[in-house]
């Protein structure tokens, strides 16, 4: 049997348990209260659910309208900077391509257009001669140097049916008319017979639609405005010099570029 001690400590063991006890419901109790009073200041959609009210779902859809307005214009100015950088370093590479090929011609370029062939094995134009020397099956692939960044919609072909060509061959590098007759001929241009390389136009950004969109040649009339939002890229007769300018400065000409030489 338990003494009279030994109740009387139990006792005292479990008197020190009530203020702990007393204290553990008072956090509990404080804790109900705060969740309460949380869940009570949220808004309340019909019926007492908690929810974002119109006025807050309209503010939200009006900043993000307001950041994708801003937001916009510069990725489209940026994707149109890069497609111009992208634009000039395919200039320089079909550059590279045409000394090469003058190396291999005793200096001579090739055409700027069929010039009457029929045939592609019989054609010295660059669109035709080009491609074969770097392997290229087809000028349209995505990718190729052959055609600006920022054109697309070309179908392929060679001769019949010509595909669109974005950039353009210098007209007046291989043409002549003498004072006998009203149509032009063909006249081989040869790159060491100029002075003035630097500054007279080999390729440009040419015009893609309308019966001009399929020529390989381009004269300032073909120049095209509307690819680089006013710019045109170009690159000139020393086969090294690519640069963007003011489609109005390409039409016009000017002391930095020539659409013949000045030796002529």
């Amino acid at each position: 049997m338990p003494s009279a001690g030994d109740e009387s400590a139990a006792h005292l063991d479990r008197s020190h348990l009530v203020p702990w006890i007393t204290s553990t419901l008072e956090l509990e109790s404080g804790s109900a209260s705060l969740g309460h009073m949380a869940a009570s200041s949220l808004p309340r959609a019909p019926g007492g659910r908690t929810g974002v009210t119109l006025i807050e779902l309209l503010i939200v859809v009006g900043i993000i309208a307001v950041l994708a307005g801003l937001l916009l214009p510069i990725i489209s100015w940026t994707r149109a900077q890069a497609q111009r950088a992208a634009c000039t370093s395919n200039l320089a590479q079909l550059g590279a391509a045409t000394l090469v090929y003058a190396t291999s011609e005793g200096g001579r370029l090739p055409a700027s257009q069929n010039w009457g062939a029929t045939k592609p094995e019989r054609s010295s134009a660059w669109f035709v001669q080009l491609p074969k020397l770097m392997a290229e099956k087809r000028i349209t692939r995505p990718g190729t140097i052959f055609q600006c960044p920022a054109f697309s919609g070309a179908q392929p072909g060679l001769i019949r049916n010509e595909v669109a060509k974005s950039y353009k061959m210098n007209i007046e590098l291989d043409r002549w008319r003498s004072t006998t007759r009203s149509a032009y001929r063909h006249r081989p241009f040869y790159l060491d017979r100029v002075s003035d390389a630097q500054q007279l136009i080999l390729y440009v950004d040419g015009v893609t639609t309308g019966g001009s969109g399929q020529w390989g040649y381009a004269g300032p009339k073909q120049v095209d405005e509307a690819r680089h939002l006013g710019w045109a890229a170009v690159l000139f007769a020393d086969g090294h010099t690519a640069r963007a300018h003011a489609v109005s400065d390409v039409r016009a000409g000017n002391d930095q570029i020539h659409w013949t030489s000045s030796d002529w």
